[in-house]
């Protein structure tokens, strides 16, 4: 009988079932206005910690340093390590070298999709810690194997973002710890040494305190009126929704509603499965149900400028097919888009002053990737 390569021989070790601990962890599920502390069970041989973005570009960040010791706690325990450098050498002046040298079990990937990659190489790992640069982009949306996309694709793993060992403008951070607290759940770097039996040498850590991009970056006018090359796109505006919504809805959106059909400007409705408030919709006004669908609209209609509103910001709904990010990039003609910041709400999320800012600068500032995007208000879009 041929002996199994070496790789293969301590991977079989790796995957037998050794006993679960606990970690501490913070969620707002259920729309919490503050984060609830649980006990999650895990096993160190099931876990992989998950480093997006560790690049040799930010010495004196201590979430940087944060993140190396995060990955050295990994290691002495066994834990396998993914490195997600998207494009990146993994040696200086790539990967940080505070983890180098890399261990030969440890995976790099580059965009190549995670669950298929683990799949193949650590059929066991049932759990994700995900910890690196930037917690409101890479980390949370933007790359192929951030938290959101890779848990549109699979429901086979528990992501928990270690919330000390990442990091992104203040703001931002808290917005996206928000958001991630409530699609999934955060811990820290003191809590994964406490329940691996180590003591705690990590002391806590405030938010960052970059406050310097909290600025408005915001044009004065549509580069084109609104007409019939104008669609609104109203986003989960549905039937049964919460007492601030419905003061939204009757205060801002019909008013946008009505401003925008006389202007004879196209409504499409993105519901995202669920019953649409009737006040909201004319007969004959398309729902759009599939990335394809909305795209051939556009296309179809020579449509040249959208006008976002509705429940766009919703925690639970907040990157759903037909937002700013998941798009416009990718439509085949030039596309002006605004965000109606007065015609915004979140359902489940308080109006906090992290969600305003949200609204008035993440929003416009987050998607430079799709083109020149603004927030406007439905004032200055009727002056």
């Amino acid at each position: 009988m041929k002996l199994l390569p070496l790789v293969a021989v301590l991977w079989s070790f790796a995957a037998l079932p050794l006993s679960a601990t606990t970690i501490r962890t913070w969620t707002r599920e259920g729309g919490r206005e503050k984060p609830v502390a649980r006990r999650t069970e895990f096993r160190v041989n099931t876990t992989a910690v998950v480093l997006i973005d560790f690049w040799n570009v930010r010495p004196n960040d201590p979430y940087f340093q944060r993140a190396a010791e995060l990955v050295h706690l990994a290691r002495r325990h066994g834990m396998l390590v993914v490195h997600l450098p998207h494009g990146r050498d993994t040696a200086p002046p790539g990967i940080d070298e505070r983890i180098l040298p890399l261990p030969s079990n440890e995976i790099v990937l580059l965009w190549e999709k995670l669950e298929e990659q683990l799949a193949e190489k650590a059929p066991h790992i049932d759990t994700l810690l995900y910890a690196g640069y930037s917690t409101v982009e890479c980390v949370l949306y933007t790359r192929t194997n951030s938290l959101t996309p890779l848990a549109r694709r699979t429901r086979g793993y528990r992501s928990i973002l270690v919330q000390d060992a990442t990091t992104a403008p203040y703001w931002y951070y808290l917005f996206a710890l928000h958001v991630i607290q409530s699609k999934f759940s955060t811990t820290t770097v003191s809590e994964l040494a406490r329940a691996l039996g180590e003591p705690d040498r990590y002391p806590e850590q405030e938010p960052p305190t970059d406050r310097q991009d909290v600025t408005r970056s915001r044009t004065d006018r549509l580069e084109h009126p609104v007409d019939r090359h104008t669609a609104v796109v109203l986003l989960n505006a549905w039937r049964d929704v919460g007492a601030r919504v419905r003061q939204n809805r009757r205060e801002d959106v019909l008013p946008l509603l009505a401003f925008a059909r006389a202007a004879g400007a196209r409504v499409i409705h993105v519901p995202n499965g669920r019953p649409i408030d009737p006040a909201v919709r004319r007969r004959g006004e398309p729902v759009i149900r599939s990335l394809e669908e909305l795209k051939k609209f556009v296309a179809d209609n020579e449509i040249t400028t959208l006008l976002y509103a509705g429940n766009l910001v919703s925690t639970t709904e907040l990157f759903s097919m037909g937002d700013p990010w998941g798009f416009t990039r990718e439509l085949p003609m030039k596309v002006e888009t605004r965000l109606l910041e007065d015609c915004l709400v979140a359902e489940e999320s308080p109006e906090t002053v992290e969600l305003e800012l949200f609204k008035t600068i993440f929003l416009e500032r987050a998607v430079y990737h799709a083109g020149p995007q603004h927030s406007v208000t439905t004032a200055e879009l009727l002056e």
